[in-house]
């Protein structure tokens, strides 16, 4: 059985006009996506996503045809590139500070304000918050918090 395809709806004015021009000229086109949330449900912990079946067969199918494929994402690159290995498409997580593969070195900084991070979750009694070390930046997460005001606190 072959897996999924991954298919848009074309009933946007223009969508459709876009898309031909994108078959008709692919070396002059090129496709940047997210993961989370686009290739990969939205999760209520980042280490909980994974690919929808069938994104690595459409994005290996879009690298194979088009100069640029790649992710973009908020996780550091090489995470990113874990979930989902496809020869062709290039990694950029942290928001585009991180390339797959460049040997960029972790913060020197990073570990002060991973404590700092830290030390402000667990002193403000942020149940079911936690701090994500990405080797270049810092996440809080509040998805599982226990209070409904934590989002707002923490920013």
């Amino acid at each position: 059985m072959a897996p999924p395809r991954i298919v848009a709806s074309v009933s946007e004015p223009g969508l459709q006009e876009a898309i031909d021009g994108f078959r008709s000229e692919p070396f002059s086109a090129g496709f940047v996506l997210d993961f989370d949330g686009t290739l990969s449900p939205i999760a209520p912990a980042p280490e909980l996503a994974r690919a929808q079946p069938g994104a690595a067969t459409a994005l290996a199918e879009l690298a194979a045809r088009y100069p640029l494929v790649a992710l973009l994402s908020g996780r550091p690159a090489g995470q990113l590139h874990d979930l989902i290995p496809v020869p062709g498409v290039r990694y950029l997580g942290l928001y585009g500070g991180d390339e797959y593969g460049s040997g960029a070195a972790p913060a020197p900084w990073l570990p002060a304000l991973v404590a700092a991070a830290q030390a402000f979750v667990t002193e403000g009694g942020w149940e079911g918050c936690r701090i994500e070390d990405k080797g270049r930046s810092v996440a809080l997460h509040y998805r599982q918090a226990a209070s409904p005001v934590a989002g707002q606190a923490l920013t």
